[in-house]
């Protein structure tokens, strides 16, 4: 049954692709890639790495009171989660935390709550960078 639903989301994945692929207007992705900045590409990748890898270490932080997942598997659910976001919407967002716990022997009950104890930490750190900014303004 695994087998069957993984051929279909294979196959489900493989026709959106496609269909994505047969509408491209293939001359302006050309132009676009011609005119584009390798070196300006580059240093924009720098940057959101960083802030994958500073994410990642976070949350092993708050994953320390479950269990001590390797930096690698902390790293890859973060990249996958983000990606998800970004592919699928907000409801990628559970992506993160499964990915996680499939890699590590952490429940997923647990990593769950790391994203909702992360989700309130970064609501008071942007409530306390309201309130210095408050000082600043005249």
């Amino acid at each position: 049954m695994r087998r069957k639903g993984f051929i279909f989301w294979l196959l489900v994945a493989a026709g959106l692709l496609g269909a994505f692929w047969y509408r491209l207007d293939w001359p302006l992705v050309e132009e676009s890639l011609r005119r584009m900045h390798v070196a300006l590409v580059l240093l924009a990748i720098v940057p959101i790495l960083m802030t994958y890898l500073t994410r990642a270490l976070r949350w092993r932080v708050f994953l320390a009171a479950v269990g001590s997942p390797t930096l690698g598997n902390t790293l890859a659910a973060t990249v996958i989660g983000f990606s998800t976001i970004f592919a699928l919407g907000r409801i990628g967002e559970a992506t993160r935390p499964l990915v996680l716990s499939l890699r590590e022997r952490i429940r997923p009950s647990a990593t769950f709550a790391t994203i909702l104890i992360e989700r309130i930490c970064d609501m008071i750190t942007v409530a306390a960078a309201f309130a210095v900014s408050l000082f600043f303004i005249s």
